[in-house]
């Protein structure tokens, strides 16, 4: 985990699960776009920002929307795979991301 002041930003992508309001690296960020599809959850919504003693501040030109529920599983992996690749994109100038996740509905 990275620490400024008393934000921090972090590194473990597991954090994310354990956690709730966090703001994680880009790396971690793609590993838990990689992990949520493991785990059932649909990434809808991804906010990018500046990570620092401050606090984190989402920035308006990053910001991603995943599709919406119900989808079936095939459009869930295509969506998340698409999350991560959004974050990679981002990474060179954006330190942090928030992620929202949601539960798969496997019935659907």
């Amino acid at each position: 985990m990275s620490i400024y002041g008393h934000w921090e930003v972090h590194v473990d992508a597991e954090d994310f699960f354990r956690m709730k309001r966090i703001s994680i690296t880009p790396d971690a960020a793609v590993e838990v776009c990689r992990l949520a599809t493991e785990r059932g959850l649909l990434i809808s919504r991804i906010e990018g920002g500046l990570g620092d003693a401050r606090g984190f501040e989402s920035r308006l030109d990053c910001i991603w929307d995943g599709d919406d529920p119900p989808v079936d599983c095939h459009r869930m992996h295509q969506n998340n795979f698409h999350a991560a690749t959004y974050v990679r994109e981002k990474a060179g100038s954006h330190n942090a991301f928030v992620i929202l996740a949601v539960p798969f509905d496997r019935t659907g």
